[in-house]
């Protein structure tokens, strides 16, 4: 986790506020953490797959309107060589705006360890990242802004710009949770997103394209253990504009025997599964 970056902010703070009441003053203990853990069947980013079978980590640190954190995500076995691991590390500021809504603006280095170190910041990854990935740059940094409306389907908007692939992503998000008994929540999510690319991309020896429309829906069954912490096991379905979510486990088992894709394995649906627990304190 950044948590010098958490502390230099929260010096700044601290060092403008010097006439202040003491009760503005920094205090290690108003910071806000949150842990979750999810194990996945295939990790679908913004449409595309980025991984196979893979274990999900984070950790975010919440303090007044600002927030850091970390994201990891670990294909199982050997597949990790092929879809490559990722770390993430982000930033951003959360704040009112009129008329019920909130905004949240910040950044996120993308990080892919097999590539290369942390600061190792390329052009060459392509988006979105297609197996096998090769390249030797090991990390983007990509720009967002966002908003959401206080309504109960909670419809969120947000613009993503990654300024070394020089991509550009728009996506909408809505939410609802229906209570199902006393302990168990059902929670449905949707998805519709557009990826502008600056390099035309292709997945398994596909057609190239320079852009595509995604989506996803999924269901969630969540139980809250306490107040602070909730696990939940769900279902999504994934639909694309173009080819760009690929059976990695076939495509293993082609690199295996042949040494080389060979087999076009690429759709425009998919679905996965998902478990996981979280928890704040």
């Amino acid at each position: 986790m950044n948590i010098k970056s958490l502390i230099s902010t929260a010096a700044i703070v601290a060092g403008m506020s010097v006439a202040a009441p003491a009760a503005n003053a920094f205090d290690y203990n108003d910071i806000d953490w949150t842990v979750t853990a999810d194990v996945v069947s295939e990790y679908v980013f913004r449409g595309t797959t980025l991984g196979s079978e893979s274990t999900q980590l984070g950790l975010q640190a919440d303090y007044n309107n600002f927030y850091v954190g970390t994201w990891t995500s670990n294909a199982f076995g050997e597949e990790s060589l092929l879809s490559t691991d990722e770390l993430d590390i982000y930033a951003g500021y959360g704040f009112d705006l009129p008329y019920g809504f909130t905004g949240d603006v910040g950044g996120t280095i993308y990080h892919y360890p097999q590539l290369g170190d942390l600061f190792d910041f390329g052009d060459d990854l392509g988006s979105p990242i297609s197996l096998p990935v090769t390249n030797d740059d090991a990390s983007t940094f990509e720009l967002f802004a966002g908003a959401t409306y206080d309504h109960a389907l909670s419809p969120t908007v947000y613009a993503y710009y990654d300024t070394l692939l020089q991509s550009f992503t728009l996506e909408g998000t809505t939410a609802y949770t229906y209570p199902l008994t006393p302990s168990f929540n059902l929670d449905l999510n949707g998805t519709l997103g557009y990826v502008s690319l600056d390099n035309a991309t292709n997945f398994s020896g596909g057609d190239n394209f320079t852009s595509y429309i995604y989506g996803a829906l999924g269901g969630n069954v969540s139980y809250p253990f306490a107040e602070s912490t909730s696990a939940y096991i769900g279902i999504n379905g994934g639909f694309s504009s173009e080819d760009t979510f690929v059976d990695s486990g076939d495509s293993f088992e082609d690199f295996e025997a042949n040494g080389s894709f060979t087999t076009d394995s690429s759709d425009t649906v998919t679905f996965w599964v998902g478990t996981g627990i979280s928890h704040s304190f």
